[in-house]
C-alpha cells in the first residue's frame, strides 16, 4: 500500500498506542474506513491500516470525493485526535507549506492560470483555499490552519537550515522550539544527541547544554612557573539561577565554572611572594570574589569600574558596567607614578571580550616581573596564556 504526502504529515502511533489500537479492532471491528485518493494512496488512516494488517484482515476505505482542499481535510481530521503542542504544530505547519504552493499551482492549472480579479479572490477566501504565495501569505495560512503561531513557524524555517535532524524530535514531543534553539548551536550531532539525552532524564536544557559542552571541552595543563603579574576573567556561570529563556547566559556561549572550582585551582602555587592579582567579576558574583582571594591567598586592595556604555539584563537592575577587582600578595604596589581614573568608558565588543586598555594599564602599572593571563582567548607579546579558547597570538 503507498502513502499520499498529506499522510505521512503526523507521527506513527507509539508500539503501546499501536496495540491498543490492534485489541480495539480485534474485539469492535474496524468503526472508521480508510480514506484513499483515486489512485489508491492512504490520505488518512495508516494506523488502521496497519493495525488491520496485523490482525490479517481486510481494511475497510473509502475514496475521497475530490472536493475541497486535500490538505485542509487532513489537518482537519487529524488535529481532533492528536494532543500536540505548540513546537509540533509548527513543524507540521512547516510540512505543509511546500504543499500550499504544489496544491495551488495544480488548482491554478485546472482552472485556467491565474486569475486575479478581485471576484476570484473573494471566491478562494470564501471557501477557504490557500494562497498561492510561499512566503508571508501562505505562512500565516499555515499557522492558522494547525493552531501554531507564526514566530513558531519562522523559527521551525531556520532550524530546517541549521539542524534538520531537530525537527524530527519536535515532531515526536522529544523536544519542544525552545530547547531545539538551543542544541542547534552545537556543532555536530552527536553532542546535539547528548543534550537531547539528557532533557529526556528531566534536566533543562540550558543545564544539559552546559554540561555537554564542558565535558567536551578539554582543559589544559595548568602552568607551572611563577608570576608577578596575574590577570583573571573567570568564566562565571549563573549560580544556580537561571535567566529567562529571552536572554543569552555564558553557559550558552562556553563552559562556566562553580565557585569552588575557581577557587580550587592551584594560583597560590604560581603566585610570586610579592604578586598582584587584577580580577574581573560580574556584580552578581561580588561576594564570590572575597572566596576566590582568600583561596588564591591574596588580599582585595583597589577596583575600576568598566562602563560598557550599553546594558543588559539583570536580575535587579540593567547592567552596564563590570568590575576589575585588584588584590595583592605580599608586598607590590604600582612601580609608576601614574593614578589611573577609577572609571573607564570603553564600548563593549563580542561577548566577554574585554577592551586592550586594561592590559595596557597593567602593563603601565606594573611593567617588570613575568605576567600572565588566566581564561585568556589570545596570547600577548611578554604575556603567558591560560585557556581553553585560546585562538592566537598577538605581537602588539
Amino acid at each position: 500500500m503507498q502513502f499520499h504526502e498529506v499522510a505521512n504529515l503526523f507521527p506513527l502511533m507509539t508500539e503501546s498506542e499501536m496495540e491498543l489500537l490492534v485489541e480495539d479492532i480485534k474485539n469492535n471491528g474496524q468503526r472508521q474506513d480508510i480514506l484513499i485518493d483515486k489512485d489508491g494512496k492512504i490520505i488518512d488512516g495508516r494506523n488502521r491500516w496497519f493495525a488491520c494488517e496485523k490482525l490479517g484482515i481486510a481494511a475497510q476505505t473509502k475514496t475521497w470525493d475530490g472536493r475541497g482542499s486535500l490538505i485542509s481535510l487532513s489537518i482537519s481530521l487529524n488535529l481532533s485526535r492528536r494532543h500536540l503542542n505548540s513546537s509540533q504544530r509548527a513543524v507540521l505547519a512547516l510540512q505543509i507549506l511546500p504543499l500550499l504552493e504544489d496544491d495551488a499551482k495544480q488548482r491554478q492549472r485546472a482552472s485556467g492560470g491565474d486569475r486575479k480579479s478581485e471576484a476570484y479572490k473573494k471566491t478562494l477566501t470564501a471557501k477557504n483555499e490557500e494562497p498561492k504565495n510561499y512566503t508571508g501569505e501562505a505562512v500565516e495560512f499555515a499557522s492558522k490552519l494547525v493552531g501554531s503561531n507564526r514566530d513558531y513557524l519562522y523559527t521551525a524555517k531556520k532550524l530546517e537550515k541549521q539542524s534538520p535532524n531537530l525537527l524530527n524530535y519536535i515532531k515526536n514531543g522529544e523536544i519542544n522550539i525552545r530547547e531545539a534553539k538551543l542544541i542547534c548551536t552545537l556543532e555536530g550531532e552527536e553532542l546535539q544527541q547528548k543534550v537531547i539525552d539528557k532533557i529526556k532524564e528531566g534536566i533543562d536544557v540550558r543545564v544539559a547544554r552546559a554540561k555537554v559542552i564542558k565535558d567536551a571541552t578539554a582543559i589544559p595543563e595548568f602552568p607551572k612557573g611563577k608570576y608577578r603579574v596575574i590577570y583573571a576573567d573567570p568564566p562565571w556561570g549563573n549560580n544556580g539561577n537561571p535567566l529567562p529563556d529571552r536572554i543569552s547566559q555564558a553557559s550558552d556561549i562556553y563552559p562556566t565554572m562553580e565557585i569552588d572550582e575557581i577557587c580550587s585551582m592551584p594560583v597560590k602555587d604560581i603566585a610570586d611572594d610579592n604578586a598582584v592579582l587584577f580580577l574581573w567579576v560580574v556584580s552578581f558574583h561580588l561576594p564570590n570574589a572575597f572566596k576566590i582571594f582568600e583561596s588564591w591567598g591574596f588580599t582585595y586592595k583597589s577596583s575600576i569600574i568598566w562602563h560598557k556604555k550599553h546594558s543588559h539584563w539583570g536580575y535587579y537592575t540593567n547592567i552596564s558596567h563590570e568590575i576589575l577587582l585588584i588584590a595583592t600578595r605580599g608586598s607590590c604596589t604600582p612601580e609608576c607614578e601614574k593614578l589611573f581614573n577609577s572609571v573607564a568608558s570603553i564600548k563593549r565588543t563580542r561577548h566577554s571580550e574585554k577592551p586592550n586598555h586594561f592590559r595596557e594599564m597593567i602593563d603601565t602599572m606594573y611593567p617588570t616581573g613575568n605576567r600572565i593571563e588566566l581564561f585568556a582567548r589570545k596570547k600577548y607579546k611578554k604575556w603567558e596564556a591560560y585557556g581553553n579558547q585560546i585562538e592566537e597570538v598577538v605581537n602588539d
